[in-house]
């Protein structure tokens, strides 16, 4: 017999029509079962064979019944049973960039389904010159900063890395693990003669350089906005102005807010860093704990 929980299936794949019996499935059981499809005399019922095939058919249908029963209810239990090894820790983060400088922020909590981990977790990490931001599984994004790390100091052993060289090794890293990918959607933030470029990545390594770029929870709730307020896309004849400093942080600022009154996962303080050629500056703006 096969493993389940009735326990009626036989090491072919049938019904052990004794266990049947034993469980007390068919309250007419005898009646249903075709005692005598030759229609040889002797025993209860004879029917003839047509007789039997008539008395069968119940039988078979209540039968086929029962085992697709039993295989759904298998399916259920291996689907929940099913290895997930991602959890999404989310939040959200923006990136953008403007004239000669670069504005990186995100959120601070890290949490689990409906579980805060932590309200003090940061999601941009300093590589080097560059900066680095994630969501997804924090844990992947956490691996893919170490490996930037360990990558670029080992580069620079003989030469400095510039921003597309790191961006670049940043996808390769990414793309390795293509088969089992990190689940961490990463953007790279940096300047190259003192030009700022921001790239945005899928979590196998396809990348493209970008103005503004939203990731996480809050995603589809924020870059329409910015869309429209850096990019421009919606407008009608708009000239190609850049925002000061300061309007960049109240718009990203506004925009944090805006998701965590909708947003369980982006929460609790928003990290802001300004990003000029050589200097980074931080700042740190409550948002809703609850």
């Amino acid at each position: 017999m096969l493993s389940n929980k009735r326990g009626i299936h036989s090491a072919s794949g049938g019904i052990d029509l004794r266990t049947l019996r034993e469980y007390c499935l068919f309250e007419d059981f005898d009646v249903c079962m075709p005692f005598n499809p030759m229609g040889v005399p002797g025993g209860k019922g004879n029917r003839g064979s047509d007789g039997a095939i008539r008395g069968m058919l119940p039988l078979g249908d209540a039968m086929g019944d029962l085992f697709t029963a039993g295989k759904a209810g298998s399916t259920k239990m291996e689907d929940k049973e099913r290895f997930d090894p991602y959890e999404d820790n989310s939040g959200t983060t923006i990136c953008l960039k403007q004239g000669d400088f670069i504005v990186v922020a995100g959120d601070t909590r890290h949490s689990s389904s409906m579980v805060i981990n932590s309200r003090e977790m940061s999601k941009i990490f300093q590589v080097g010159d560059f900066l680095l931001t994630g969501t997804g599984f924090y844990a992947d994004t956490h691996e893919v900063y170490v490996k930037m790390v360990y990558e670029i100091r080992q580069y620079e052993v003989d030469d400095s890395i510039n921003i597309h060289s790191a961006a670049n090794l940043l996808s390769k890293i990414l793309y390795s693990k293509r088969f089992f990918p990190y689940y961490s959607f990463c953007v790279l933030s940096g300047f190259e003669k003192g030009k700022p470029y921001v790239y945005s990545y899928d979590p196998i390594g396809s990348f493209g350089s970008v103005t503004c770029v939203c990731s996480g929870s809050g995603r589809s709730m924020i870059q329409p906005l910015l869309d429209s307020f850096i990019d421009k896309k919606n407008w009608n004849n708009a000239e190609e102005t850049q925002l000061s400093q300061e309007d960049c942080i109240r718009l990203v600022v506004k925009a944090f807010n805006s998701a965590a009154e909708r947003d369980v996962k982006t929460k609790d303080n928003l990290e802001v860093c300004v990003m000029r050629e050589n200097q980074v500056m931080r700042e740190t703006f409550p948002l809703r704990r609850d």
